[in-house]
C-alpha cells in the first residue's frame, strides 16, 4: 500500500467548509476521487509525475524486448495493467486513490530488484548436418539439450511516480469543494 497524505491548507479549509454543513458529503470525495483518478490515468498517457517532470525513459534493452520491437514504447504501459489498476475509495470524510497491483511500489519510488543465480535446461533442434538452429524448442520436438546458468544480478528501477496531487489536482479539488459547499449553502444538498 501506497499513502500520500495532502497537507494543503486551502484544501482542507475548502473541505472543512463544505463538510462543516454538508449532510451527506459522501458525494464530495466520490467526485474528488474520480477526478483524481482521470488525472492519475493521464500520467501514462504523458509519462510525466505530479510535479510535472517527465519519467525516467525506457531503457534501450527494455525497448528491444517489447512486443513489436518498441515502436513508441512508453514507461508503465507495456499491458496497461498497472494504469487500468487506478481506482478510488470515498467515505463520508476522506477519499483514497490507488492501485492493488503489486509491483506499484517500485515504480512509483524506484528501487534494485535482485535477482538470483539459477541454472535452467534449454532444447534446441539440431539439424541433420549437425548445425544448432538459434531457436528454442519444446523438450519434445527437441534433439539437442544444454545448461545454461545465469550469474545473479540487479535490475534497477528508476522512480517514475504517478500517485500523488499535481497542482491542477489541487485547483480541482478546490474547485470541486467550492461548488459543493456552495450547493450546500443554497440548500441543493
Amino acid at each position: 500500500m501506497i499513502k500520500i497524505e495532502v497537507d494543503d491548507r486551502a484544501i482542507k479549509q475548502a473541505i472543512g467548509a463544505a463538510l462543516s454543513i454538508s449532510k451527506n458529503p459522501k458525494p464530495m470525495f466520490r467526485e474528488i476521487g474520480a477526478a483524481l483518478v482521470d488525472s492519475t490515468k493521464l500520467r501514462f498517457k504523458d509519462s510525466t509525475a505530479p510535479s510535472g517532470q517527465a519519467w525516467a525513459p525506457l531503457s534501450a534493452l527494455t525497448i528491444s524486448r517489447r512486443r513489436g520491437g518498441g515502436k513508441g514504447a512508453k514507461p508503465l504501459l507495456d499491458t496497461g495493467r498497472l494504469r487500468n489498476s487506478i481506482t478510488m475509495l470515498a467515505g463520508n470524510d476522506f477519499v483514497e486513490v490507488g492501485t492493488n497491483v503489486r509491483y506499484a511500489a517500485i515504480h512509483q519510488f524506484g528501487g534494485a530488484i535482485d535477482i538470483a543465480a539459477r541454472s535452467q535446461q534449454l532444447f534446441f533442434r539440431q539439424g541433420k548436418n549437425g548445425q544448432v538452429g538459434n531457436r528454442f524448442v519444446k523438450k519434445k520436438r527437441s534433439n539437442f539439450a544444454q545448461w545454461a546458468t545465469i550469474g545473479a544480478y540487479q535490475i534497477n528501477i528508476p522512480a517514475r511516480p504517478f500517485l500523488g496531487l499535481s497542482a491542477e489536482d489541487r485547483q480541482e479539488i478546490l474547485e470541486i469543494a467550492r461548488h459543493h459547499y456552495e450547493q450546500a449553502l443554497s440548500g441543493k444538498r
